[in-house]
């Protein structure tokens, strides 16, 4: 396929009709996969395949960029408007207010809904794909079994059920007719293909036209309730929607997804609308269909705590398992179990180029994104030529949101910057300018997160650089302070070496607490010999652990007094000037600004994650306080998201303080 039609629609499109360009790349792809479908049945011809292949997963995937990025962007253009929340006792609203202002759960029903969109072209018109004939009566050839014995009295070889409503098989423990056993189980499977479709009402009539349509009930019962007649105030009634008690048929639903009796499709129907992972993941196949089991069952996670969280939840839903009730899903965890797939096909799809880019698309990574193609396009493998295109496309279309990029294709020139370092430094008189100069450099490479080059440059510059600034301008004037350009320059150098000593302590923490010392194995043999042994081997092991935790608390302390030494800063903060009447220079004064930004919200969720994981959940409350003052205003660095993942994490300690039996700051409770 010719790359000029992706050329020709690149150059027809102005650089503010982003969209309308990743339209016409879809349009682009779906024609070409066409041309090559039609190829591929005159004959087969693997390269042809490879190609249709690779068009049909760089069409998916500009549809996910498509539906994320009108959305983040949409939100970017709102984010300081502020809609009303209105208080309401209809499910519904609710949750549409939960959808509105979390762009989180938002993005995952996004993701669920390309994963059914995909999935629903790839069946195609499900009417012509059914294997077996539907029928209006259920369950018809052991009805006539039934009517057979009652007409002749006589009794079955095979014992069959004596009533047909649909619990019989279950309640009394007896077969179907085997016909009748293999037609559910064709149903079965087509309906959770359906499902898995997001083609729910076509299940519905499905079942209806199978005589089936107490099964299409129960696939009614997630719609949520919401009566217009309660704020209304009109003299006309009008029909309520969804079912008031879903809290009922919610727990159902999770009991029979947890039925190891019943078909493991039926369990995954009943799982996929009950949020039950487990019956779920074991009907799915591919990668698609796992992330769309850990995104739908984390949306319908989050929806129900937001309902308990405003007194909307029935009181069934406490019957649903704790470990449902209390999961924290986010999209990065989603992609951390997928890489612990029991599955091989699974883990092979994950590696695949298109499957990588998704999940970095779906995280909004896009630093991560070009990491991984920095890393393909140095291996020794080529790439396909078609992906190659993509990629292009894609950083050319990031880079017209006005998004920064943070591009790493280039080591050596990295290497280059750091050995200009060595040049700066040849002439002593000229210290104060090398140090403006380092400092500009590791600048830049904070802001590209490339700590170890940051070091580099940092370790170049000479420890004295500070005493011989401040000799050199005492030769020239006694009198005056020293320049407040060079003055900043220190003290921003400062800044920067409190940071990098900050990094690299939680370095230390994480690769320490990483290796703990592993428990020992008891041998198996009871002798005494193995006895003595296993004792010795305990002795040592818990001589190791208590020598490994000592040394995790000293690293506790210092990494938490080095990140404070960072977001307490002295005389105006980290990354601030101390001298105003400097000359002035907008960029510098943007890229402090924007390291601000960046850095000190990161730092302060690391250190979050150092106290909790050190169980200092009192200490991690605190931090609160700090963020929080007026003193510091450090919470105006922060985002709004960057915000919501803090209050979140500190409700994890909450949650653990009151586990403990203290109140929720940590203090003992009242009697």
């Amino acid at each position: 396929m010719p790359s000029y039609s992706f050329l020709g629609a690149f150059l027809k499109h102005s650089s503010s009709a982003v969209f309308e360009l990743l339209d016409d790349y879809q349009a682009l792809c779906q024609d070409k996969v066409g041309e090559f479908s039609v190829v591929l049945r005159a004959g087969q011809n693997s390269k042809t395949a490879g190609v249709r292949w690779l068009l049909q997963q760089e069409n998916c995937t500009w549809r996910l960029i498509t539906s994320l990025y009108r959305d983040r962007v949409q939100l970017a253009l709102e984010d300081d408007l502020m809609t009303d929340m209105v208080v309401s006792n209809s499910e519904k609203v609710v949750v549409e207010q939960l959808f509105q202002r979390d762009a989180v759960i938002r993005q995952s029903q996004l993701v669920v809904d390309w994963l059914e969109s995909i999935a629903k072209d790839q069946i195609g018109d499900f009417s012509d794909n059914i294997e077996y004939y539907a029928k209006n009566v259920c369950w018809e050839n052991t009805l006539h079994a039934l009517k057979m014995r009652r007409k002749s009295g006589t009794t079955f070889t095979v014992p069959l059920v004596t009533e047909l409503d649909p619990d019989a098989p279950l309640r009394q423990q007896r077969p179907l007719a085997d016909l009748d056993r293999e037609d559910d189980a064709r149903l079965l499977k087509n309906l959770f293909t359906l499902i898995r479709a997001g083609m729910t009402e076509e299940a519905q009539r499905l079942c209806k036209r199978c005589g089936q349509a107490w099964r299409a009930a129960t696939l009614e019962g997630w719609k949520l309730y919401h009566d217009p007649n309660m704020t209304s105030g009109g003299i006309e009634l009008q029909p309520v929607e969804g079912n008031p008690q879903r809290g009922i048929w919610k727990a159902c639903c999770w009991r029979m997804a947890e039925e190891e009796q019943l078909n493991r499709y039926e369990r995954a129907i009943y799982a996929s609308l009950s949020g039950n992972l487990k019956p779920l993941l074991a009907v799915c196949e591919s990668w698609e269909d796992c992330v769309w089991a850990y995104f739908r069952v984390m949306v319908d996670s989050l929806v129900e705590k937001d309902l308990m969280s405003s007194g909307m939840a029935h009181h069934e839903v406490e019957t649903l398992p704790r470990e449902y009730l209390e999961a924290n899903w986010t999209m990065e965890k989603v992609f951390e179990e997928l890489q612990a797939s029991e599955s091989k096909r699974v883990l092979e799809e994950t590696r695949e180029h298109y499957h990588v880019i998704q999940k970095f698309v779906i995280l909004g990574d896009l630093d991560g994104l070009l990491e991984e193609f920095s890393d393909w396009l140095t291996a020794s493998k080529p790439l396909p030529s078609h992906l190659l295109r993509f990629m292009t496309h894609l950083v050319l279309f990031f880079r017209s949101l006005g998004l920064a990029l943070k591009v790493k294709f280039t080591l050596k020139e990295d290497q280059r910057k750091i050995d200009v370092i060595d040049w700066l430094l040849y002439d002593p008189a000229h210290r104060a300018e090398s140090l403006k100069q380092s400092n500009a450099i590791m600048r830049n490479f904070l802001a590209l997160q490339k700590h170890d080059a940051a070091k580099a440059v940092f370790s170049k510059v000479p420890e004295d650089s500070m005493r011989e600034i401040c000799s050199q301008w005492s030769g020239i004037s006694q009198t005056t302070p020293l320049p407040a350009e060079d003055e900043n320059a220190i003290r921003e150098h400062l800044c920067i070496r409190a940071y990098l000593e900050a990094h690299e302590a939680f370095t230390d923490w994480f690769r320490h607490s990483s290796s703990a010392p592993q428990k020992p194995a008891p041998a198996p043999e009871a002798k005494f010999t193995e006895r003595v042994a296993n004792e010795m081997r305990e002795k040592e092991y818990q001589a190791s652990l208590s020598a490994w935790s000592c040394r995790l608390d000293a690293l506790t302390e210092d990494v938490k007094e080095r990140i404070y030494n960072v977001l307490l800063f002295v005389d105006g903060g980290w990354m601030v000037d101390n001298r105003q009447d400097s000359e002035p220079d907008s960029e510098r004064s943007h890229q402090m600004a924007a390291l601000r930004s960046l850095c000190l919200p990161r730092l302060s969720l690391l250190l979050l994650s150092v106290l909790q994981s050190s169980s200092r959940h009192q200490e991690a409350l605190r931090l609160a306080d700090i963020i929080s003052s007026d003193q510091h205003c450090l919470y105006q660095v922060f985002s709004k998201e960057e915000l919501r993942r803090f209050l979140q994490k500190l409700r994890e300690s909450s949650l653990a303080l009151l586990d403990r039996g203290v109140d929720p700051l940590g203090y003992e409770l009242q009697p």
